[in-house]
């Protein structure tokens, strides 16, 4: 599997988890560099903090202690979507 397969994949767990909503059947457009504006915050519905410096950890809700370790390949995705790596994800070259 893909990283931004796996991304998602990832995602949509989360989303069961926390009772967020259906399942994606792909990963909304966002921002580079912006920790609440990526892909897998706006897939979170705004109720993740992506640390794009590391891009290794998540804050699942604002102001929350709830802090998980990204899977390698979530925090490739990350990292690769940070360098411009899926301009199609990308909302400010829509």
């Amino acid at each position: 599997m893909n990283q931004r397969s796996e991304a998602l994949r990832w995602a949509n767990e989360i989303r069961r988890e926390r009772g967020i909503g259906a399942p994606l059947r792909c990963l909304p457009k966002g921002l580079r560099n912006e920790e609440r504006s990526c892909p897998l915050a706006k897939a979170l519905a705004g109720s993740a903090y992506i640390g794009s410096h590391t891009a290794d950890f998540t804050e699942l809700g604002a102001g929350s202690d709830d802090v998980v370790e990204l899977p390698s390949s979530v925090a490739g995705f990350v990292r690769c979507f940070d360098r411009g790596e899926y301009p199609e994800l990308d909302e400010e070259l829509a």
